[in-house]
């Protein structure tokens, strides 16, 4: 596991930014999923595929977060499984993937029950597929998250991968939607509607190419200035902003960080400046000194030559005299 992928991972795996995430996607920011409702559940997933002549072929997925929940909704408790995948960049095969994993997560929840009914079913439909006629499962809700100040360019669907664009050959053929959020499509008044640290996250990443709105956005929110150190670090490396924090601490003062960065640029430029400031003047100077030197050799002053390779007061008096 990368840096990006360790450090995402570990921060969703927070309940109550797992449950902000999800209540900001599917219930508009209020808050219907609670932090002390979620389980973790295993990430891993298995499958046997079974084929002709060589037995079956195990199939593994690793998920980035996976919890459980139990949810009102509509004053009745609805039962579901929250999944997280974390993109620094565009999966442009991304809905096969999600599928395959919402596939082998739907599958593992028949199997539990497949087992359950082992000495219970007997004969008929039920016995052969292990599964009851009223037996039902739970819905596996995915959701990527992007985290760069890009749009997501890449298929959205798994219709936005085929070959095939005949809308009537296309009704025969299932469709996955992905579940996408994109700091980059988030409306500012939107990140009202997070109720963690996501709020700040997400907003810096939205403006994370852009410093001057980036430089506002972090004034006009206090929150910036008090930012846990486990937040300031996210941040830092899914947006490389490159800040040095002190080893002691764990309250983080982004405007702080930031300023500090600023002088940082500030102070390189200006060295930069003076380097080819410098440059310049020497060429410049190189150049005026090669003139004289030829207006001497043309008038054979040979003596004059000498004293002004050596001497600057008489080279001044000779630049004045040649109008250099």
């Amino acid at each position: 596991m990368g840096k990006v992928d360790t450090y995402t991972t570990e921060y969703m795996s927070q309940p109550e930014v797992f449950a902000d995430i999800f209540n900001y996607y599917l219930y508009n920011g209020k808050e219907k999923i609670h932090p002390e409702n979620l389980q973790d559940m295993d990430t891993r997933q298995f499958a046997l595929l079974h084929g002709k002549g060589k037995g079956s072929a195990p199939v593994q997925r690793i998920r980035d977060n996976v919890k459980c929940v139990v949810a009102k909704s509509d004053e009745r408790a609805e039962y579901m499984i929250l999944s997280v995948e974390n993109q620094l960049n565009v999966h442009y095969a991304m809905p096969v993937r999600e599928m395959i994993q919402d596939a082998l997560q739907y599958d593992s929840q028949v199997k539990v029950i497949s087992k359950k009914h082992r000495n219970h079913l007997k004969e008929g439909s039920e016995y052969l597929s292990g599964f009851a006629k009223d037996d039902k499962i739970n819905p596996v809700i995915s959701l990527v998250i992007l985290w760069n100040g890009d749009e997501w360019d890449g298929p959205r669907t798994l219709h936005d991968m085929l070959k095939v664009k005949d809308e009537k050959l296309l009704t025969y053929v299932p469709n996955y939607k992905l579940n996408i959020i994109e700091p980059q499509s988030i409306r500012d008044d939107d990140f009202d509607k997070f109720h963690s640290k996501m709020k700040q996250v997400l907003k810096y990443i939205k403006y994370s190419k852009d410093k001057t709105a980036l430089k506002k956005v972090i004034e006009e929110d206090e929150l910036y200035r008090t930012m846990d150190r486990k937040t300031a670090e996210l941040i830092n490396v899914v947006t490389n902003s490159k800040f040095e924090f002190q080893e002691e601490g764990e309250v983080i003062d982004m405007c702080q960080a930031m300023r500090e960065i600023e002088e940082d640029a500030r102070q390189e430029g200006i060295q930069e400046g003076e380097a080819r400031g410098e440059a310049r003047g020497e060429a410049r100077g190189e150049a005026r000194m090669a003139l004289l030197m030829k207006k001497l050799i043309e008038a054979e002053r040979i003596d004059d030559i000498e004293k002004a390779a050596i001497d600057e007061k008489v080279r001044a008096e000779l630049y004045k005299e040649f109008y250099l």
